[in-house]
């Protein structure tokens, strides 16, 4: 016997799903960013995991990981990280859908820690240079 599904019935499992991630990634930000947690409290936090998860999309990252990890970009860099102008490569890879969102993912956290060092010693020259 097959069973169907309403559409009401599937759109209800989606905000149950919805709900969950988000109370997982909430969990998640308040264990890996204590600090940022508690600048932010509950509200604001689901009101960032629910940004994170539209603006994600706007890339095409709609799983589960890569969306947490884009979040976690928002929560330790800038909610609009993508937008900022030292972040510029990261968007360039957001943007580039030959890769996976997982993939697009995974290179932006194999560069950033280089990419941040790289800045760093710009940020250095020039005050260097301003001397």
């Amino acid at each position: 016997m097959l069973m169907k599904i309403s559409y009401e019935q599937m759109r209800i499992l989606d905000l149950n799903a919805a709900r969950y991630f988000e109370d997982r990634a909430a969990q998640h930000i308040a264990r890996i960013f204590p600090e940022r947690y508690k600048q932010l409290g509950q509200i604001k936090t689901r009101q960032l995991i629910r940004e994170g998860i539209a603006k994600a999309g706007t890339y095409g990252i709609k799983a589960e990981l890569p969306v947490t990890l884009f979040i976690d970009l928002m929560v330790s860099i800038d909610p609009e990280f993508d937008n900022l102008e030292r972040m510029q490569w990261a968007r360039a890879i957001l943007e580039d859908k030959k890769f996976s969102g997982k993939s697009r993912m995974n290179i932006i956290y194999y560069k950033l820690p280089y990419k941040e060092k790289e800045a760093e010693l710009q940020s250095a020259a020039k005050e260097q240079g301003a001397k």
